[in-house]
């Protein structure tokens, strides 16, 4: 049984994660599930792995304590700090970060949401840069037409 402080939170595959409740609290979803049942003290969510329930615990755990240091440094400090582990964080293959950015999604995490959607972006656009590049120019083809 975890303190008042912290509860367990178990991936699909059956890993436990004993966090603070403010780090679990950075779902919505959780957090609307901890609202409803204030005992709660474990939540499993099945949609997920421990591959990716590892990144996501992380995650959050990351920002929340980047929270807690914006009381005792200095706020630009922290969010570059925080920008670069960001940048680092996301240093996955291209599956790993769409299952990233479905759980976030799945778990409400709103940061997480941005930070992967914008994340695939880059990714979509990089392709199509790419097959626009691979695209022969022939000036001679196009006056024909």
């Amino acid at each position: 049984m975890s303190s008042p402080a912290m509860i367990v939170l178990k991936s699909g595959d059956g890993k436990e994660y004993e966090v603070r409740r403010s780090v679990a609290l950075k779902s919505g979803m959780i957090k609307y599930l901890m609202e409803s049942n204030p005992d709660l003290s474990d939540i499993t969510i099945c949609n997920f792995n421990s591959n990716i329930f590892d990144k996501v615990i992380l995650y959050c755990t990351k920002h929340d304590e980047a929270a807690l240091n914006y009381q005792n440094q200095n706020l630009n400090d922290v969010a570059e700090e925080l920008k670069r582990w960001d940048t680092s964080f996301l240093d996955v293959n291209d599956v790993t970060l769409i299952k990233l950015l479905l759980a976030a999604h799945y778990l409400n995490i709103e940061g997480l949401v941005d930070l992967t959607c914008n994340a695939f972006l880059d990714l979509i656009n990089a392709m199509i840069k790419a097959e626009i590049s691979d695209i022969p120019h022939n000036d001679d083809a196009l006056e024909e037409a």
